[in-house]
């Protein structure tokens, strides 16, 4: 480990990868710290992520990292069983698939060491270097040694509690009511269709949802996000609906993972001088699926770019580094806003007036002209909206967003 970078990032997760992929490939020398002792793990999410943000980030789908690239149903229920079910059609190539994360973000991160990025696990960031009102770099631990390391740009990529953010005097929001807490089994010997995924709304997840993701045949990402603030815990939620679950009581668990996700929108600063924040950091998860890899990879890819940009020009201020911010904001603002709005307006429907909703839509066939940069919550949406906009006040609130949708 040298003494000094153009760019530190903390955290090995995929924006944080991202953005180290983008910084080298730029020109930058970066060094990417994670605390944990394995790249990859623990994964707490449900693994799904759309195709455009694998090219992006220079690598093919492969079966080493992509466990399942053939769902071709979304089906969803309201709390009393109606469902919604989106059709791919066969020979339709989808436009996301199913990851075995734990390997699809080692591949990336050898990626980015044979491109000249200094990677080491296991060395948590303990404190941030500070002159002059700018982030100068990175107080670490790495293995039993502490050391200051200084650097041009520091990138927070370090999860939702981004105590580098918090050290560096940023306004990142902890409030539990912004937060899902989620629980999630992966689990084997179970009757799952591997061509559909699944779900649930209502009380088997209050506040949130319920998600059967299929991995292959028999094996699948069982798991839940509830509303933060529920007394009762994500786990206990999912144990009882496992357990009421024919095709899944008798399943096995071979992993089990918990964690918060941020659903409480995007930070309003991003950037400040000498250090930006993506991913979970800067809370750029879709507030109405709770879905980030796609938003925090793309935040990632941009802030490596801007970084770079600003160590080679020797200006790492919050208005040089601000054109990471305005891009991000141009590409997903809107999109962001327009989830957050249908979320509220689904969670404020009675129960029975959101059954009448989901036998409206039915089933529905995806259209045949997607390709790889759909993003699959609003190709969801659009097809939706048909039926949506028989609602005045759907159309009031959310109308305006739909251009932003694509």
């Amino acid at each position: 480990m040298d003494s000094s970078y153009d760019v530190i990032v903390v955290g090995a997760g995929p924006a944080g990868l991202a953005a180290a992929k983008s910084a080298v490939d730029h020109g930058a020398k970066v060094l990417v710290i994670e605390d944990h002792a394995a790249i990859g793990t623990p994964v707490q999410c449900g693994e799904s992520l759309a195709l455009s943000s694998i090219e992006e980030l220079g690598l093919k789908p492969d079966p080493s990292f992509v466990a399942n690239d053939d769902v071709r149903i979304i089906r969803m229920y309201s709390p009393n069983k109606k469902k919604i079910e989106l059709i791919m059609p066969e020979g339709q190539k989808t436009p996301g698939v199913i990851l075995e994360r734990k390997m699809f973000e080692k591949l990336l991160a050898v990626k980015i060491a044979n491109s000249g990025a200094h990677i080491y696990t296991k060395t948590p960031a303990i404190g941030v270097l500070k002159d002059n009102g700018f982030v100068t770099g990175i107080k670490l631990k790495h293995i039993d040694e502490i050391r200051e390391v200084k650097s041009r740009v520091v990138i927070a990529a370090d999860g939702p509690s981004s105590n580098v953010a918090k050290w560096a005097g940023m306004e990142i929001y902890s409030d539990i009511k912004k937060f899902a807490s989620c629980a999630q089994f992966q689990m084997a010997n179970v009757n799952i269709d591997p061509k559909i995924s699944e779900i649930y709304l209502g009380k088997v997840a209050p506040g949130g949802g319920f998600w059967i993701l299929p991995k292959q045949k028999g094996f699948a990402n069982v798991g839940l996000g509830i509303a933060g603030n529920d007394p009762k815990t994500a786990l206990a939620y999912l144990r009882e609906f496992v357990e009421k679950d024919e095709r899944l009581r008798n399943g096995s668990i071979i992993e089990f993972n918990v964690g918060p996700v941020p659903v409480g929108g995007v930070v309003k600063k991003m950037v400040d001088n000498g250090i930006m924040v993506v991913g979970d950091a800067a809370r750029q998860v879709n507030p109405a699926t709770g879905g980030g890899m796609k938003f925090g990879i793309r935040a990632g890819i941009i802030a490596g770019e801007v970084a770079a940009s600003a160590a080679k020009n020797g200006d790492c201020s919050a208005k040089f580094l601000k054109a990471y911010e305005k891009q991000w904001n141009k590409e997903f603002a809107r999109r962001f806003k327009a989830f957050e709005i249908f979320k509220e307006l689904i969670e404020e429907m009675p129960d029975e007036k959101l059954d009448k909703l989901c036998e409206q839509i039915g089933t529905r066939e995806v259209p045949g002209d997607i390709d790889s940069q759909t993003d699959l919550g609003s190709m969801g949406l659009r097809m939706i909206w048909p039926v949506l906009r028989n609602y005045p006040k759907i159309v009031l609130k959310l109308g305006k967003f739909l251009p932003s949708l694509r």
